[in-house]
């Protein structure tokens, strides 16, 4: 098991060490080697004994990464946290959009005291989150979440009729009220004048070309999935 969690606030959190490790002990089974990162606004925990997200903090600005990000014209390869840190740095959420491949990441910068979730385009990865007394609280699943004590794990009528109903939990809402998932291409922002719900940063297009050869269409094809 691995994965982050953590939170951004406009208020302080007088034991942010003790509250990050309340969340990490809220799982099912015991988290194996975490690393913590805690200032007056911000929370961060990493976990996992294999492939453990990294934590990377540069001049103020603080961004946790998981999976294999790659960004645009990179040639393939997945693009390292100092890169991933400069892109998100100068054009904020905007970059996101040449960002492939599987990734999940919470980004605070605390020049601009903004924070931004953002999760891969097709759901790879997965977070959830809770907006509550001035915070926003996330992790890569419902159990480290609910650790939290400002988040409240009660279940949703909807969210249950649901289940019953579909055997799945739609998101991006799940079965506790007020709980939600971050949908795959979308961010969510905090920070003064940030958008309360989640904002796309990716859409799946379609643009038929006609009259193309059937070899070039192969190739195209595999040259996109292999950079997705």
């Amino acid at each position: 098991m691995r994965g982050f969690c953590g939170w951004f606030s406009d208020r302080p959190d007088a034991d942010a060490g003790a509250t990050l490790r309340r969340m990490l002990a809220a799982g099912h089974a015991p988290v194996a080697e975490s690393a913590l990162k805690a200032t007056a606004q911000i929370g961060l925990a990493t976990y996992g004994a294999m492939a453990r997200p990294v934590l990377f903090e540069d001049d103020g600005l603080q961004l946790v990464l998981a999976g294999h990000p790659r960004l645009r014209n990179n040639q393939g390869r997945s693009a390292d946290p100092a890169e991933l840190a400069r892109a998100l740095r100068s054009r904020g959420k905007q970059a996101l959009a040449d960002i492939g491949g599987d990734f999940s990441i919470a980004l605070w910068d605390g020049a601009r005291r903004r924070g931004l979730l953002a999760i891969d385009r097709i759901g790879v990865h997965q977070l959830v989150y809770a907006r509550s007394a001035g915070a926003l609280v996330f992790a890569s699943n419902l159990d480290l979440l609910g650790g939290h004590p400002a988040v409240r794990r009660e279940l949703s009528q909807q969210g249950l009729y649901d289940y019953l109903f579909y055997h799945v939990s739609p998101g991006p809402e799940t079965i506790f009220a007020g709980l939600r998932r971050v949908a795959p291409g979308h961010c969510i922002e905090f920070g003064d004048g940030a958008p309360e719900g989640s904002t796309p940063y990716w859409t799946l297009r379609f643009n038929e070309a006609r009259g193309q050869r059937t070899e070039l269409l192969e190739q195209e094809f595999t040259s996109l999935v292999q950079a997705a």
